[in-house]
């Protein structure tokens, strides 16, 4: 697999709204503790809030470049299901 993703259609109109968008939380786990982003995904891990482990498991987001692979890996792996 290549990696490389073409544009296969545009969607124009907003999924969220700018204020949905800010309140979207972001997990990471990093030396055994937990840290939340609220509404980036992108934010320096020791600029996120530390929370309980079982507050972490209730957020499916990934934080980071981590979580961008991570997400990456689901759509690559739903690919091949559907294509083997």
């Amino acid at each position: 697999m290549s990696y490389d993703w073409k544009l296969t259609s545009q969607y124009t109109e907003d999924i969220f709204s700018d204020e949905e968008l800010q309140n979207i939380d972001y997990v990471a786990c990093m030396e055994g503790k937990y840290y939340r982003s609220k509404g980036s995904s992108d934010r320096e891990i020791f600029d996120c809030e530390i929370i309980e482990e079982k507050e972490a498991k209730k957020i499916p987001n990934p934080l980071g470049i981590v979580g961008d692979m991570a997400i990456i890996e689901i759509l690559i792996e739903r690919f091949q299901e559907k294509h083997i």
